[in-house]
């Protein structure tokens, strides 16, 4: 494959990424499409991005690059046509809960999960892909399991309707998050970063954290304090500064874990710590059933736990490299 096609390639994957970004804020922004419709769409896109921008084979010296690239747009396009299947299902007709789905609904779901599986083992590795193995084997052959680890099993049209065909699968809400909520997040995130917002929050955590003792893990908790004033996500915090004070904290002899799990723990609390009032306190407000004049209650006492959260993760990061009696270098 030449390097005309591939520099095309990447213009489309390019093209495609803003096509979803712009579709994502035009959804937010109107709600014009409904759930049910909205995150089928979301995820067909996603995994069509998964398989362009990650491809099967990277070395393109290889002499079977491109029939493997070949492949990756065949998954693109089966990803489309199982996605425009789903989406074009109709949910009003009691037909399939009576009789079951047509075999081009089956056929469609079948190849759908399986793309699913193979995106996710791009995108995030085989771990996922074995636990969600895992729990596929189980819901078809928990019968054959002794005692009380056994279950009723389910045949391969049911596992698909109840996993593509309704709301309590892969297109739950935990995918509903993901499409609404976390992925304006992380794009805010990420505009936060190209235009050198965010950078001044990391900026700011080092001039007063770096000279200390553990400082870069110091200046990790204070940046994802101070982003997270702004963005209440976690997931969007982590991005955006992790990017930065990851590589930084293991250039400075910090354990990948141990610099994973400093940002993860600074991070969770930018959920709660939004001036926007953040997911946290939608959690809170869910959960304790406030009713909306008491919303400030539940945001008043947000902010109480996060003034103990922050000095407490940065005085545990000082306790361990006071432990190990020295800084790590």
């Amino acid at each position: 494959m030449n390097k005309v096609a591939i520099k095309t390639l990447g213009y489309l994957v390019l093209v495609c990424a803003v096509l979803l970004s712009v579709f994502q804020i035009w959804q937010g922004i109107t709600s014009t499409i409904s759930a049910t419709y909205f995150r089928p769409v979301h995820l067909a896109w996603v995994m069509v991005l998964i398989f362009l921008h990650y491809p099967l084979l990277k070395n393109e010296e290889s002499r079977f690059f491109a029939p493997v690239k070949l492949f990756d747009l065949m998954l693109a396009v089966a990803t489309v046509v199982a996605g425009f299947r789903i989406i074009n299902f109709d949910y009003n007709d009691i037909n399939y809960l009576l009789y079951g789905l047509s075999d081009y609904d089956l056929y469609a779901g079948v190849v759908y999960v399986g793309l699913m599986l193979e995106a996710c083992r791009r995108a995030v590795g085989w771990v996922m892909v074995l636990i969600a193995l895992l729990f596929l084997a189980y819901s078809g052959f928990g019968d054959l399991l002794p005692g009380a680890l056994a279950t009723k099993s389910y045949s391969i049209q049911e596992l698909v309707q109840f996993q593509v065909f309704s709301s309590n699968g892969v297109f739950g809400s935990a995918l509903g998050i993901a499409a609404t909520t976390v992925f304006i997040f992380v794009l805010f995130g990420a505009f936060l970063e190209v235009t050198g917002a965010g950078k001044f929050f990391i900026d700011l955590a080092f001039a007063i954290a770096g000279k200390y003792r553990g400082g870069p893990a110091k200046a990790a908790v204070i940046a994802s304090a101070g982003l997270g004033s702004i963005s209440g996500s976690a997931i969007a915090n982590t991005v955006t500064t992790g990017s930065i004070t990851i590589p930084m904290m293991k250039k400075l002899g910090y354990k990948p874990e141990q610099a994973a799990g400093i940002e993860a723990a600074a991070s969770t609390g930018g959920a709660d710590y939004a001036a926007n009032n953040g997911g946290g306190c939608l959690r809170y407000g869910s959960v304790y059933r406030c009713a909306l004049q008491r919303h400030y209650d539940c945001f008043y006492c947000a902010r109480h736990t996060l003034l103990l959260l922050y000095p407490v993760i940065c005085a545990h990061h000082g306790m361990q490299v006071g432990v190990a009696n020295s800084q790590p270098n």
